[in-house]
């Protein structure tokens, strides 16, 4: 009884660190890559557990090879975007302006019920108030309300609601995303010209993203832990 015991402790002591390596993620966000990965660390550990005439190596060599697959796929993500979207996929609207894009929500199987759910639980009652619904990669629901339904605060006292829109992605670590930006009406000159005036170079930029009024946000790589520049 001890031995199984000795080694559950050692394999559940080592899918925690093999887990924590790959970075903290509830399992609601994961993408369906970790996701994958999880499931399988899950079911390769219990292997050596259920069975005690299996080797502990049998099991722990399989989840350093699963978790070495998973950081450099990550890794790989980070610099390509092609590749994070042909893994994660992409961020899809189902609601544009108050109207529900049914094509969107068939893609992603999404429901009139489960619309409704989501939006009942961010506190909107009236498709008609909702400027956009995303469903993102990791099958969450973002909702930004139009500007005359978003809560006021102090700051906000006797000013109008700026109509600026959805701010998206412009670039990503030095790669422009036409399909964003195609959804504020811009294109990839518009990013080139904005970021020439703004006397700053496409590969220095770390992130830049652009609403519909074109106010922009620029966070320059050799500024990640400094103050970005927002216009």
């Amino acid at each position: 009884m001890t031995i199984p015991i000795i080694r559950t402790f050692i394999m559940y002591i080592f899918v925690i660190v093999a887990v924590r390596l790959m970075g903290k993620r509830q399992v609601g966000d994961l993408s369906p890559g970790e996701l994958v990965i999880t499931i399988l660390i899950s079911e390769t550990a219990s292997i050596p557990i259920g069975d005690t005439s299996t080797p502990l190596i049998n099991g722990i060599f399989p989840v350093i090879v699963l978790v070495c697959l998973e950081l450099i796929t990550a890794h790989f993500m980070l610099k390509s975007n092609k590749l994070r979207s042909l893994l994660t996929g992409k961020p899809i609207i189902i609601i544009k302006d108050g109207k529900i894009i049914e094509k969107e929500m068939a893609k992603v199987r999404f429901s009139l019920e489960d619309l409704m759910t989501e939006l009942h639980q961010n506190g909107i009652f009236y498709i008609e108030n909702v400027s956009y619904a995303i469903v993102e990669t990791n099958g969450k629901i973002s909702i930004l309300p139009k500007p005359e339904q978003l809560p006021v605060v102090v700051n906000d006292i006797g000013k109008t609601q700026p109509n600026g829109g959805l701010p998206v992605i412009a670039v990503s670590d030095g790669d422009i995303c036409e399909d964003s930006i195609s959804l504020c009406g811009l294109n990839k000159d518009w990013v080139l010209k904005t970021l020439k005036n703004d006397k700053t170079k496409l590969s220095e930029v770390f992130l830049m993203t652009v609403d519909k009024s074109k106010s922009y946000y620029i966070v320059k790589k050799t500024q990640r832990d400094a103050a970005p520049d927002s216009r």
